[in-house]
């Protein structure tokens, strides 16, 4: 299933990536998110 997420919550997403000590392919992985929405965020 899609989920739209909001400006505001990519932007936590992101800062939550940046602050973890994960890559991006791993982070993704865990928060069952697509790399190519994270990247296109």
């Amino acid at each position: 299933m899609r989920k739209t997420r909001s400006l505001e919550q990519w932007r936590s997403i992101i800062e939550e990536q940046q602050a973890s000590d994960l890559t991006i392919s791993d982070y993704c992985q865990q928060h069952a998110l697509s790399k190519t929405s994270f990247y296109a965020a």
